[in-house]
């Protein structure tokens, strides 16, 4: 609730989704977050996933991302970055 007062329009990776939607929806409907600022941040999201599908549709993903992705993630581990 803070983060989304604070300006947030995400939460990201909560540990319980369905507690975490109980919890705005909550906090929506006693306006502990005003029904504008949901509506804001909502719009945004829609807004950023809209564009996300058109950049996605203009770049081909690598055959080998999953390879990539593996190498990156053991160069980090390897040089502790």
């Amino acid at each position: 609730v803070a983060a989304i007062n604070a300006g947030a329009d995400l939460i990201l990776m909560p540990l319980n989704t369905a507690e975490t939607h109980r919890i705005l929806a909550a906090a929506i409907t006693s306006g502990e977050i005003s029904r504008e600022r949901a509506e804001e941040a909502a719009t945004r999201v829609v807004a950023l996933q809209y564009w996300h599908k058109r950049i996605a549709g203009l770049t081909p993903i690598p055959a080998d991302v999953s390879v990539r992705a593996q190498v990156a993630a053991e160069e980090l581990v390897r040089t502790g970055h």
